[in-house]
């Protein structure tokens, strides 16, 4: 089983961002499996934030054009936004399987001051301008045929 865990801060938006990954040794979700998980956001030792999650809180990936066909690859997302204190930050993710497999792992939290263009964030957390997008008639595209 291979339990992965990436986590960062973001300043300009002052929220923390937490990717796990669940998979199974050949690299195919094993999020189905999962029983009870538990993603903890830390400063030091003491427990700042805590979150279980369940299989169904998985996170579904659709990258056909017609966008008709959810693909699960094991991923999860947690946001906590405006955290208490912003370094000596960790993340601590527990994971029990349904066959009482079980994993842990703990990460630091990267910083990253500034997002630049690819900021997924709602700008106005941030106290900036929403910003204004054109409207693509085609978009999302369904084959009607």
């Amino acid at each position: 089983m291979i339990l992965e865990t990436r986590a960062r801060y973001f300043g300009s938006t002052d929220s923390v961002q937490v990717a796990i990954l669940l998979q199974e040794d050949d690299l195919t979700s094993a999020a189905e499996m999962l029983q009870l998980g538990t993603v903890e956001v830390l400063h030091g030792k003491t427990t700042m934030f805590s979150e279980t999650f369940e299989a169904k809180h998985r996170v579904m990936w659709f990258e056909d054009e017609n966008y008709d066909v959810p693909e699960d690859r094991g991923l999860f997302y947690f946001f906590l936004h405006h955290p208490p204190v912003k370094q000596n930050m960790n993340v601590r993710v527990s994971v029990t399987m349904s066959d009482a497999r079980s994993a842990r792992q703990k990460v630091a939290i990267d910083i990253a001051q500034d997002m630049g263009n690819g900021a997924w964030q709602n700008p106005l957390l941030g106290g900036r301008g929403g910003q204004n997008f054109e409207e693509s008639p085609d978009f999302p595209y369904r084959d009607k045929s």
